[in-house]
């Protein structure tokens, strides 16, 4: 594991050498998990007060193992691996004092890594990886304490890019982009305070612009603009979020009763 700025490098190879081992010569009898009470947070063998220290293990109903794992004084902790009813590992990590910690990795059920990242005291810290079942990245976020904080990019299954911008403590902050799938971009703006602030503009598919205005602590004011898909022009003027004017270029018996989306 090498740690980069709170990140995690996840190399699936050693993860996988490292998460899927066997239980070492000599070690106490691993029991069925699903026989454990739990009481209070902890887990006991049955009739036992003193919380359970030791392997576990369990089944699925075709025999297939369904997961192995271990706990200390009643708590979940140290290596932990889950698999699919056809045998393929599902998920693997670390727990300590009943909290996940560390590299966390998960996979689908034909064995395609679906995703990867690190726990901090149980939550997600730090850089996690989502893929499509086909092993094409599909999105990259950064985590603080549970939430967004940092950039996020996201992927079309295509590997055209579909989405980036920045969170901070889990809100929309700074400019945020998103593409259409054949690379058009499809809107542009920028975030201030949890909310959009600033010029904002969308476009259609086509390239052709769609729509361009300003906002103000997540309300639109002033003149915001919209283009129809066969060019004509509509306005409309905010204040405070609502419109208090508009002008379009149509005829008057063309004239739509609602701004654009």
């Amino acid at each position: 594991m090498v740690v980069l700025n709170g990140s995690v490098a996840l190399e699936a190879g050693c993860l996988l050498a490292f998460f899927v081992v066997s239980v070492a010569h000599g070690s106490p009898p691993a029991v069925d998990r699903a026989s454990l009470d739990a009481r209070g947070g902890l887990h006991f063998l049955p009739l036992d007060l003193t919380p359970y220290s030791g392997p576990v293990t369990e089944s699925h109903e075709n025999g297939q193992q369904k997961l192995a794992g271990a706990f200390e004084d009643g708590k979940k902790t140290g290596k932990w691996s889950f698999w699919f009813d056809n045998g393929q590992l599902k998920l693997a990590g670390l727990y300590r004092d009943g909290e996940a910690q560390g590299p966390w990795m998960e996979w689908y059920e034909t064995g395609t890594k679906r995703e990867e990242g690190a726990y901090l005291n149980g939550i997600k810290h730090g850089k996690w990886i989502t893929f499509y079942e086909s092993g094409k990245k599909q999105e990259e976020a950064t985590y603080q304490s549970g939430v967004r904080h940092g950039s996020v990019t996201t992927w079309y299954e295509s590997e055209q890019k579909k989405f980036e911008g920045d969170y901070q403590r889990g809100h929309p902050s700074g400019r945020w982009t998103s593409w259409y799938e054949n690379g058009q971009r499809r809107f542009e703006g920028e975030n201030s305070a949890k909310k959009p602030d600033g010029p904002w503009t969308s476009w259609y598919e086509n390239g052709k612009k769609q729509e361009e205005g300003v906002y103000e602590k997540g309300k639109r004011v002033g003149r915001w603009t919209g283009y129809r898909p066969d060019g004509t022009k509509i306005e409309f003027f905010y204040e405070s979020g609502k419109i208090v004017r508009r002008r379009d270029s149509r005829p008057a018996e063309n004239v739509i009763e609602n701004p654009l989306p």
